[in-house]
């Protein structure tokens, strides 16, 4: 936790704890009060408290011994009763003395000569002494109630009898065992547990093996059953070293301080009142050593908020500057007072005004009021020209200016080593800076618009966001598997064509081969075939390109060791200088193989033109050459006919390229069938994992949600609607023609109706059919004038899921679109805040509920999501800063015009709760009409 900053904040307590006044305490003739107080902050403690047995004696010593530290003492005793000896911690106001507490020993009936002994005892029972302390404005903490000593030891209804005293909050614990459920450590492993109670205590190994316990069953029963009582009844469990001298020793002594504690949260200056309204509130204040150490601060959370030179700033102040706890913030006052007014400075500094854009009341209330000061009968606007509006956040232990002035947002970065902010130019960086921040009229625009609402989840969950990408990258990789398989098509769309070309001309070859040079023309077609072959194969060798390979392997440069630390440069720079020796030894050998590579190929067209079936091609020709002049002379011309064996060949080759292409087009259409089928998959994956997280965040919550597959049919039409370029309202009819097919009752088969859907808008776009179908001509010819684009996103086109989110009313569950305004509000507002580690802003959420909805859903979600955010709300709902245990109160003065705060603090301060009781409860006589008349309602 930020020691600078405001509100309530964790303690690392120890508030059982012995010195050398205790009689007990090893070595106390030798330990100096200074050496007491550094060992209890050389463990980290922030809070202690003297309790000595029956003595103060070292009490006025210790705090003296602290006064130039930031230790806590909170003086007090460790008292026996005379029910079965039982002792009670008592805890002092910090403020008390040595005085104060021997003072209570004397009305406890303590003799001054057993000051400091161990087995003194007072004659008053436990309620006694309990009465004696409250009267005295003390504490009181029954000791280590599960060992000897404490509550185990007296009879089930003194214990019972002692819990049921209002002025009993807490008891000390010291094994964890016994706090278990059923089924745990307690009841799975009870010997194990047996014999780890009697070792802790000291028993020899030999004693256990006999089972000569020293930590009897009965006794481990009677300590299981004060530590469930006090579970039950609601008691904060505490956790307190007791300050053993060594391990397994009872006497006490430095070494044991620290070595138990339990984390508190109480205001910045703690003291008795704090700590007794924390343990008030044990869930939300209190973390034992047997729970993980509470979280002390969120990654990011915003600091502070400085108001400069504006409208409503007063003149007499240079700048108001408001404060924040990196926990729960409530910002309250009276109508006028200017609450709201610092959420919407924090949001005009950050440029965040756009986001009020969907509703456009409150998003022109902001720009009247974030803008300069306007002249004329509506004199709108709080800025002037030196208004300046500073934001302090920390993000990662780093802190961040942002500055809004003259219209521009700057960012700076502090820096520790100049102790200055410097700005930074990095626009990433106000990115990065994120933040919620909503007003119940946005809640409510998210309850009712399920894009909002998916869009809020979808950006919650990293898992999502991850599926959200494979889906594009699915998209694009079906997108150029369809233009794939349309050029395909183009490609062998002229195989009718060429096949009947093949036919006509194979019958004008064969007419010709009756002829004196038929035997030559069928030579001519045999050796056209073949060396169109030999042809295709060799050319097959010339596409190979080695220039292209060795180029990328120059482009591979020399890597530079010198911004590697030095330890490591000598070692890096072998290992990389030999890797680029061996890539040049590559290119080399590269080199040489494409010099061998183009010898081949030249030495192949060498050996065609020299071989026998090159000489026999060269002979025919020639006597075709020879018997075609013969034939012209006779008035028969071979020219045609030549030319006709060659477009054969080639028409021939084209038919095979074809046929390859066939092969490829199968393939490529079951791949992209194949891809389609993967997208629906991750959509599948998409809806689960919706629902899968928000299942997580909703677990024991009073909403659900359900994410139902493909089912959002608005969101569906609105895709259609872009596609066909279609306004907002026609052509209702001819959509819902498309909307029943995907609609039908029972349906499961999604791909199968997405395809159904695809064949019929393809079928009309590529035949330009007119089947009635359709009502009006102009969707017809819509459909008609679909371009490749919009057919691929109608073949990927799928409703979005739809969020069904349910509120619970006493045992039953109701969905949120038959809600009222305030229910569809709360329930969503239970959403925000189930997720998320940003600072969440909120002002006035709680407009349009009831007290039972806020304090049922609202609250109750608040004081989880305080733990691992910020939460800055603006509020007159006495809910939410009390029941919600606000770390920080901002109460802004409604008595003057300026804005201005009032006052600061937390709810455990006099004056904070004066003001909310005058503020949010109409006061203290309204405030006490109300709980008398309510009076019946508790005491019948």
């Amino acid at each position: 936790m930020n020691n600078t900053s405001v509100g309530t904040r964790w303690y690392k307590c120890d508030l059982h704890l012995h010195t050398p006044a205790s009689l007990c305490f090893k070595d106390r003739n030798n330990i100096t009060p200074e050496q007491w107080v550094q060992e209890a902050i050389d463990k980290g403690l922030h809070c202690v408290a003297v309790t000595d047995h029956n003595t103060a004696e070292w009490v006025d010593k210790i705090k003296i011994a602290t006064q130039d530290t930031l230790l806590t003492v909170f003086p007090g005793i460790e008292i026996t009763c005379s029910d079965a000896k039982i002792h009670l911690l008592i805890l002092f106001d910090v403020e008390c003395t040595k005085q104060n507490v021997e003072d209570f020993l004397i009305k406890a009936k303590i003799e001054r000569k057993d000051f400091g002994i161990q087995t003194a005892h007072t004659n008053l029972n436990l309620e006694d002494i309990a009465n004696l302390a409250n009267n005295e404005r003390a504490l009181i903490i029954p000791a280590h109630i599960d060992e000897f000593a404490g509550l185990c030891n007296v009879a089930p209804k003194i214990a019972k009898d002692f819990y049921a005293l209002s002025i009993i909050n807490s008891v000390q614990v010291v094994h964890e065992g016994f706090t278990l459920p059923d089924g745990k450590i307690y009841n799975n492993q009870r010997d194990e547990f047996l014999i780890h109670l009697n070792r802790y205590y000291g028993l020899k190994e030999t004693d256990i093996e006999n089972k000569k316990w020293e930590f009897s069953d009965e006794r481990m029963k009677n300590a299981r059953r004060v530590v469930l009582d006090a579970i039950n009844t609601k008691k904060a469990i505490l956790t307190f070293s007791d300050n053993p001298h060594e391990q397994g020793d009872s006497s006490h002594g430095l070494w044991g301080i620290g070595t138990r504690h339990t984390w508190i949260k109480m205001e910045v200056k703690p003291s008795l009142e704090s700590l007794r309204q924390a343990l008030l509130l044990p869930k939300l204040r209190v973390r034992n050593d047997f729970d993980n150490c509470p979280s002390q601060c969120p990654e990011l959370w915003i600091q502070k908020i400085i108001i400069k030179n504006t409208e409503i700033s007063d003149p007499k102040n240079t700048e108001l500057c408001i404060e924040f706890s990196p926990q729960m913030n409530t910002i309250i006052g009276g109508r006028g007072s200017g609450k709201s007014s610092i959420l919407q400075f924090i949001r005009g500094a950050f440029g965040r005004g756009d986001e009020l854009k969907p509703i456009e009341n409150i998003h022109v209330d902001f720009l009247k009021f974030f803008q300069k000061k306007q002249k004329g009968k509506n004199k709108s606007g709080v800025l002037r020209e030196d208004s300046c509006i500073e934001v302090h956040i920390t993000r990662k232990e780093i802190e961040y200016l942002i500055s809004y002035e003259n219209e521009q947002t700057t960012v700076s970065q502090f820096n520790t080593s100049t102790n200055t902010f410097e700005i930074k130019n990095n626009t990433e960086i106000l990115n990065r800076l994120e933040f919620d921040i909503f007003s119940q009229k946005q809640i409510y625009e998210i309850a009712t618009s399920p894009n909002s609402l998916r869009t809020r989840i979808d950006k919650s969950d990293p898992i999502i966001s991850q599926i959200e990408n494979e889906l594009k990258l699915k998209s694009d990789s079906y997108v150029e598997q369809s233009k794939k398989v349309k050029e395909l098509n183009s490609a062998i769309a002229g195989k009718d064509k060429i096949l009947l070309d093949i036919e006509e001309l194979e019958v004008k070859i064969n007419q010709f081969k009756t002829s004196n040079a038929g035997e030559l023309l069928e030579k001519l077609q045999n050796f056209e075939e073949e060396g169109r072959l030999i042809n295709y194969y060799i050319s097959q060798i010339e596409i190979i390109d080695f220039d292209e390979l060795i180029e990328e392997l120059n482009g591979i440069d020399y890597f530079d060791t010198n911004p590697l630390r030095d330890e490591y440069q000598v070692e890096l720079n072998s290992v990389f200088s030999d890797n680029l020796v061996k890539i040049k030894l590559i290119k080399t050998e590269l080199e040489g193989l494409k010099v061998k590579y183009n010898d081949l190929a030249t030495d192949l067209n060498t050996k065609i033109e020299v071989s026998n079936w090159q000489k026999i091609f060269n002979e025919i020709q020639v006597s075709l050459n020879k018997t075609k002049t013969e034939l012209l002379e006779q008035g028969v011309d071979l020219t045609s006919i030549q030319n006709d064996i060659t477009s054969l060949s080639n028409k021939k080759q084209e038919l095979e390229i074809i046929a390859k292409k066939e092969n490829e087009l199968l393939i490529a259409f079951s791949k992209k069938e194949e891809i389609k089928k993967e997208y629906f998959g991750l959509r599948q994956k998409l809806q689960q994992q919706r629902q899968s997280f928000l299942d997580s965040i909703l677990k024991d919550r009073n909403v659900r949600a359900k994410v139902k597959f493909c089912r959002d049919l608005d969101d569906y039409e609105e895709a259609l609607r872009r596609i066909f370029s279609l306004d907002e309202t026609n052509y209702s009819n001819d959509l819902k023609i498309i909307m029943e097919k995907w609609s039908k009752p029972g349906n499961e088969k999604f791909l199968d109706q997405n395809q159904e859907i695809f064949n019929l808008l393809s079928e009309h776009n590529q035949n330009k059919t007119i089947d009635n179908q359709f009502g009006k001509l102009f969707f017809t010819n819509k459909v008609h004038n679909l371009n490749d684009k919009s057919l691929i996103d109608l073949d990927l086109l799928f409703p979005e899921d739809e969020i069904q989110i349910d509120y619970k009313v006493g045992n039953t569950y109701k969905s949120i679109l038959n809600a009222s305004a305030g229910q569809k509000t709360a329930a969503i507002l239970t959403l925000l805040l189930s997720h998320g580690t940003k600072p969440l802003i909120l002002d006035q959420p709680e407009d349009d509920l009831d007290n039972r909805l806020i304090y049922d859903l609202v609250v109750d979600q608040m004081k989880n999501s305080k733990e691992v955010r910020q939460i800055i709300v603006v509020t007159h709902n006495a809910n939410i800063p009390v029941n919600g245990d606000s770390e920080h109160i901002i109460v802004m003065d409604s008595e003057t015009k300026h804005i201005q705060v009032k006052l600061t603090g937390s709810v455990e301060t006099k004056e904070i709760k004066q003001e909310i009781c005058n503020i949010m409860e109409g006061g203290i006589d309204a405030f006490d009409m109300r709980s008398k008349r309510y009076g019946e309602l508790f005491t019948s």
